[in-house]
């Protein structure tokens, strides 16, 4: 086999050699002609790697190491990716490594795996120094693979990265020590003062070389790093921040899980897998996530954002509908890259804007490689476990494509989630087993902005763009009722929990109140906004109050037995979008909050346990109007959504709302939330789809 790659010894031709002589045959003397190939191979003049890297003989700077490690890597990865028939390269060790009068390195005794291709290897071992590099499958089974060979890669990287060598030949039990001790001594500290003229980058190019070199010595085969992994990773322009490993101290400014991206193999619809990066600095951090092969993902990247100090934001990451089969080793890398960044720059900055961050030369910019990996349905695990300081929440997210939801309702009883949407449709979706139930429009081409299930009388009641209300039976889908109720778009309808009652807001800054035990009557009619009211619904705990959320910047409360309002709050001159109260139960007994979502993102919160409100505080972390409120009963969390495309986590303390996580489900504008108390799951509906996020505290 002919090869040819400048870091290999190669071939440089064939040599025929012929020799005669002369013999006796049946009497007469013969000339017999005898041919002998000869191979022809390059010189190299400087003897082995060893020769050059351990102790005393140590003579090479830092900058001529690595590229001697990123040489071996490239040769590595053409014997095992480019070839024909690809090469194992056995006795991969210091001493096969020979060095020209360039000192470039080219590896040698290539091949030599063939030999034992279909047989046992067993009895090879006739040198310890060859023995010490080899993986534990082939000292305990003569397993030769791939794999193997990165194993033996590992070890030469850690003993070129620093100049020692393991000298145990005890195996496993000592090779564990020699690692152990790798990750403890080789801190930042240490490095900084064996090497004290290196700069940054060299120093964090040292790092990330122990650092690929401890994942390359895994004792399991599938946890170790495929070798176009690696060569990716040595050639990042960003290699002096790159890598992060299970097991490793993170070099990013961000801690991120998972270090890899699973996907199963192949998608049979949107698969979506979770990337979460938590900041546990005082600080700012501006990300940016890359790729080289944008459509495949159904996640718009290039995606920038920021993550706020000791906050995590998770990143759903969404791939189309795969036509084939990729295979397992696909060569597929998303690149993460984060800089530091300040509160004072963060003023009126969108979280898509944080890109300009990267172009300004004064920010030092920290970047990594992170593997897209296709693994079989039963191998790719599909929650994920976010950290915090003293928790873990655990997030799973299952998307599903039902488009452009402006509004949703739970069933009490079924596990039906109820939608409408901009086109006009309204649509009863099974969130057990991710069917459809029934479908059908209820003002054609018209946003429906609001409906709701009444259980009672199997009936499900929305509005529509003319100021309608239109009442269907949902076992039949036939039309019940329908009547003119506003004179334009109705905004919210809200049930009244013990009572038969339906309250309605709308365009014409009007709120109505329908018995529907006495067909629908009209009871009440309430005044006094004099913009759009978006939202209303009923105070727990108490039979007659509701609030409501106007355009016009108030919050009013209601009793259900006047026309006049009882409070007003001006919440916030932008104008409001949703309400919702909450019931927090950290106390002896439960108090009643209520948080209003204001056009700028912002959300305030009162307290009204008294008969006076009583402000509690303000949120901040959306960059756009804030459109839903939801309340996870279980874990007594707040979660809100945003037309910038995220919902948000946040905790009640004491003394305020601590924001624990930004979710990017990346679907497009966050328009509805709902809790499922069977399931006790958030249903988040975007622009582009469902979302099912199962949220927990382990």
């Amino acid at each position: 086999m002919e090869i040819k790659h400048k870091n290999i010894v190669r071939l440089l031709g064939y040599c025929n050699e012929k020799t005669r002589e002369t013999m006796k045959h049946d009497g007469r003397y013969i000339v017999t002609c005898k041919v002998e190939t000869l191979l022809l191979y390059e010189y190299v003049p400087n003897r082995s790697l060893d020769q050059y890297i351990y102790g005393d003989s140590c003579q090479l700077e830092w900058n001529m190491r690595f590229k001697i490690i990123l040489a071996i890597c490239e040769a590595l990865n053409f014997l095992h990716t480019e070839l024909n028939k690809p090469i194992s390269h056995l006795p991969l060790t210091p001493e096969n490594i020979l060095l020209d009068k360039n000192l470039v390195p080219k590896l040698s005794d290539i091949g030599l795996s063939d030999l034992f291709e279909g047989l046992s290897p067993e009895g090879t071992d006739y040198d310890p120094e060859i023995t010490r590099y080899k993986a534990p499958e082939y000292i305990n089974r003569y397993t030769i693979s791939f794999q193997s060979n990165i194993y033996s890669l590992g070890l030469l990287i850690m003993d070129i990265a620093t100049g020692e060598k393991n000298r145990s030949h005890a195996r496993q039990t000592m090779d564990n020590s020699h690692f152990a001790n790798v990750r403890q001594m080789w801190t930042d500290e240490y490095i900084a003062s064996k090497y004290t003229s290196l700069g940054v980058t060299c120093i964090g190019q040292l790092k990330v070389c122990l650092q690929i070199a401890l994942w390359c010595v895994e004792d399991k085969r599938k946890d170790r790093p495929s070798i176009r992994e690696i060569v990716n990773t040595l050639n990042n322009p960003y290699i002096g921040r790159a890598l992060n490993k299970p097991g490793v101290s993170p070099i990013l400014l961000l801690s991120v899980q998972p270090q890899r991206l699973c996907f199963p193999l192949p998608p049979t619809r949107l698969i979506s897998r979770l990337l979460c990066l938590t900041n546990n600095k005082d600080e700012c951090i501006a990300f940016r996530l890359l790729t080289d092969n944008p459509g495949r993902y159904h996640t718009k990247l290039p995606l920038c954002g920021i993550v706020l100090p000791k906050c995590t934001y998770t990143i759903n990451v969404v791939v189309h509908e795969q036509t084939k089969q990729l295979p397992s080793n696909s060569d597929k890398f998303l690149t993460l890259m984060c800089t530091t960044t300040h509160e004072k720059e963060l003023k009126n900055l969108d979280a898509d804007s944080a890109a300009v961050l990267f172009e300004n030369p004064d920010h030092e910019v920290q970047g990594m490689m992170l593997p897209v990996v296709c693994d079989p349905p039963e191998e790719t695990i599909s929650d994920q476990i976010i950290a915090s300081k003293n928790r873990q929440v655990v997030l799973s997210v299952d998307v599903h494509p039902i488009s452009q939801v402006l509004s949703m309702d739970v069933h009490p009883k079924e596990p039906w989630i109820l939608t409408t949407n901009q086109r006009g449709t309204l649509c009863i979706w099974n969130y057990q087993n991710k069917q459809t139930v029934k479908s059908f429009e209820v003002s054609p081409g018209e946003p429906v902005y609001s409906a709701k299930f009444i259980e009672a009388k199997h009936w499900l009641v929305t509005g529509d763009g003319d100021g309608y209300i239109h009442v269907y039976s949902y076992d039949t889908m036939e039309e019940v009722k329908n009547f003119r109720a506003h004179e334009n778009n109705i905004m919210s309808l809200v049930l009244h929990r013990s009572f038969p009652l339906v309250l309605s807001a709308s365009d014409d800054h009007l709120i109505k109140l329908w018995n529907w035990a006495k067909h629908w009557e009209c009871t009440r009619t309430f005044r006094g906004h004099y913009n759009r009211v978006t939202q209303v619904m009923f105070r727990p705990g108490y039979t007659y109050c509701f609030a409501s959320a106007s355009l016009d910047g108030r919050v009013k409360i209601w009793d259900i037995n006047s026309e006049n309002c009882i409070h007003t709050l001006n919440a916030h001159p932008d104008g409001l979008l949703c309400l919702h109260y909450l019931k927090d139960k950290q106390l002896y007994y439960a108090r009643y909050f209520l948080v209003v979502g204001s056009s700028d993102g912002v959300a305030k919160v009162w307290d009204w346990n008294d008969d006076e409100p009583n402000y509690v505080g303000t949120l901040e972390g959306h960059t756009n109007r804030l459109t839903a409120f939801c309340w996870d009963t279980k874990h007594e969390v707040l979660v809100t959504g945003s037309l910038d495309g995220t919902m948000q986590i946040w905790k009640p303390t004491s003394t305020r709302y601590r924001l624990e996580n930004i979710i990017r489900l990346n679907l497009g504008a966050v328009t509805a939330l709902a809790y499922t108390q069977e399931s006790t799951r958030v249903v988040v509906g975007c622009q582009q789809g469902i979302a099912m996020v199962e949220i927990d505290y382990v």
